[in-house]
């Protein structure tokens, strides 16, 4: 039987107690417990922690308690594997990561953005600087320093993305706390505080002149797929996406309807919109139906 003052003072070496249970000690200061025992005739090492963190009388009181379970039948190491699943589960049941949380907030929302949400690359700003910061700790113990901290290298180098990437990490927060979890949405508020105000002056893409687009439009004349597709766009007043997935059997007539997926805001908030076209714009769709089908202006692999 080992005690304490001898296990302080011995070497280096391995130190047998009694039931299976030994110190290994690495060095003067450091070792780990282990309870050897044979289960369905194989001998089995099972650690008990490091040594000094679990002292002699906590690694007798492991020892007892997994040679009790060995004598009902059960291997300890396994039955050990099952507990800490099990408390794992309930864990991230509770108090789920960041990153989960994350994941589970935008699958709910995903039906309401468009292209479920990677038209708009909703996910894209916390994936790039919020998630590789606190995406591995749990919701209950992300504080607002936590938040600056992630945020703060891009606060004002690239505030217009900082800014979305604030405001899907509050969204997220406060999400979970509506779904019950342990989130603290006023971290974000809090954390916006600390980061600090910032005096950001958009700029914007030049547009085009009205003046200079019937030179643009003759200007498009090579016939590809994009000059095709810009000429649409400037004939109709409608947005890329709107045009860039246009089908022929979106056409009926003179009048081209463009279904909800494709325009521009929430699913929920809008709705077909029907446009008027004129002869030009009807040429373009004959051309491109007689050369690509139903898709107007297909790219590679029969795609818009």
């Amino acid at each position: 039987m080992l005690t304490v003052r001898e296990i302080k003072a011995a070497p280096a070496g391995r130190y047998g107690d009694a039931g299976g249970l030994s110190l290994i000690k690495t060095s003067q200061d450091s070792g780990k417990w282990n309870f050897r025992y044979s289960f369905l005739r194989t001998r089995r090492n099972m650690g008990l922690g490091s040594w000094p963190e679990v002292g002699l009388a906590d690694a007798r009181r492991e020892r007892d308690r997994w040679a009790a379970v060995l004598r009902a039948g059960r291997d300890p190491i396994t039955e050990r594997k099952e507990e800490r699943a099990a408390t794992k589960a309930q864990r991230d049941n509770t108090d789920p990561t960041f990153a989960e949380m994350a994941q589970l907030v935008f699958e709910a929302r995903k039906a309401t953005l468009r292209g479920g949400g990677e038209r708009g690359r909703w996910f894209s700003p916390l994936e790039r600087h919020v998630l590789p910061h606190i995406g591995k700790m749990r919701v209950s113990e992300i504080t607002p320093q936590d938040i600056k901290g992630a945020l703060a290298p891009i606060w004002r180098t690239k505030f217009p993305t900082a800014e979305k990437a604030l405001q899907r990490t509050r969204i997220v927060l406060h999400e979970g706390r509506l779904m019950g979890f342990g989130c603290d949405p006023f971290s974000a508020e809090a954390a916006q505080r600390m980061l600090g105000a910032v005096i950001h002056t958009p700029k914007h893409i030049p547009a085009t002149p009205w003046q200079d687009m019937p030179a643009l439009y003759a200007r498009l004349n090579a016939g590809t797929v994009g000059h095709e597709c810009l000429r649409f766009m400037m004939l109709t007043l409608v947005r890329y996406m709107g045009c860039a997935g246009a089908r022929a059997a979106e056409v009926e007539g003179d009048v081209w309807t463009v279904p909800p997926e494709r325009m521009k805001g929430t699913l929920k908030h809008v709705r077909e919109f029907r446009v008027p076209l004129t002869d030009p714009a009807l040429a373009i769709v004959q051309r491109q139906k007689e050369a690509f089908g139903d898709i107007l202006f297909t790219g590679g692999r029969s795609a818009p």
